[in-house]
């Protein structure tokens, strides 16, 4: 049995070449995340990375949106309070290039407002700060396998 075998859906990796089977088809799924805190953001990779995922972080929305071609990716986790610009109009700027990636919001301004943004934008995903990082796995799984990517802005 493998000890290091990565999330149910993922299945191992290199981390433990002798149990992977022939000819199966292994892909890391890759999370983009957004967040200007560096500490917050170094235990986000840290979680994910252990979790499996694959990164690609960012401490701003400008450097996310400078990022090549962010469609290739599986999932987004993103700040709403950047410096920059809100998580919402990253989300919406993402929409506007056709990025419709699933997407888990985190705030520490958890508001009946913000919450009514959310749905009314029709994202999925949304963890108040503090959260255990069992419920933002949780949460990205969820909303990935249920394929609830951000619908395009009409």
């Amino acid at each position: 049995m493998c000890r290091r075998r990565l999330r149910r859906s993922i299945g191992c990796v290199n981390a433990c070449p002798g149990q992977r089977q022939a000819g199966a088809d292994v892909r890391v799924r890759v999370v983009v995340i957004v967040e200007d805190d560096a500490s917050m953001r170094v235990a986000l990779e840290r979680l994910l990375r252990a979790s499996g995922f694959g990164l690609q972080s960012y401490a701003n929305a400008g450097a996310a949106l400078a990022a090549q071609d962010l469609r290739g990716v599986d999932g987004l986790v993103i700040d709403l309070a950047l410096p920059d610009l809100s998580g919402f109009e990253l989300v919406d700027r993402l929409r506007q290039r056709g990025v419709t990636v699933p997407a888990v919001l985190i705030t520490a301004h958890d508001t009946a407002r913000v919450r009514a943004e959310i749905l009314r934008r029709g994202i999925h995903g949304f963890l108040a700060k503090p959260f255990a990082g069992s419920a933002l796995v949780r949460a990205l799984e969820d909303v990935m396998a249920a394929g609830r990517r951000v619908p395009p802005r009409r």
